[in-house]
């Protein structure tokens, strides 16, 4: 709902539900979400500061916790990196999976909604929501940075980014700030305790 900065959402059009089984969470699901990707809004739209309804409100005061704000920049560091869900090329990619899958219903579709709607109406309007993808993740990026659920410091490279490495192929970080220091672990655990500190 950031990254399609949806203005339709969170005070409605959207469920939740979990597996009935101890240790279940939540999951929300959005529907009906056609105020995004530039449909009422505008690419620089930011939707962070949203808290109006359900989902909002959970947001808004998880937000004023630390960690929840680390975890949130840790996901959005997955995602909006690296082939992250978020980033430009897989964005299109998924978009144009689904379009091109929906295709020919287009057609019938345009018919029935009338109003001078056409197949040529479908594909301007996917021109327009393509044009959204180039964009659309640093923009986001600099509105999670700004509403602190990012950090202002940018995350370490990695050489190779991840997958197998041969035996005996050497393996390179980067720090992409001016300065710093990077810590790491060799048995996958967090080298930052909860609250910020350093692991021993």
């Amino acid at each position: 709902n950031f990254y399609g900065a949806n203005t339709d959402w969170p005070w409605h059009n959207w469920n939740a539900a979990r597996r009935r089984m101890p240790g279940a969470g939540f999951h929300f699901f959005s529907w009906d979400a056609e105020w995004t990707f530039g449909i009422g809004n505008d690419v620089n739209t930011d939707r962070t500061g949203e808290t109006a309804g359900s989902p909002g409100t959970l947001y808004t005061r998880l937000r004023q916790h630390p960690e929840f704000r680390v975890q949130f920049g840790d996901h959005a560091q997955k995602h909006l990196f690296n082939g992250g869900a978020l980033t430009p090329a897989v964005t299109d990619a998924r978009w144009m999976k689904r379009a091109t899958e929906i295709d020919r219903a287009i057609v019938p579709e345009s018919a029935r909604w009338g109003g001078g709607n056409t197949r040529q109406t479908w594909l301007a309007a996917q021109s327009a929501v393509r044009s959204w993808f180039p964009v659309r993740t640093a923009i986001l990026l600099n509105q999670l940075r700004n509403a602190g659920l990012y950090p202002q410091l940018n995350a370490p490279g990695f050489s190779p980014f991840g997958g197998l490495v041969a035996p005996g192929h050497p393996l390179a970080f980067t720090n992409g700030n001016a300065s710093g220091s990077i810590y790491f672990t060799l048995d996958g655990s967090d080298p930052r305790l909860w609250g910020g500190g350093l692991s021993a």
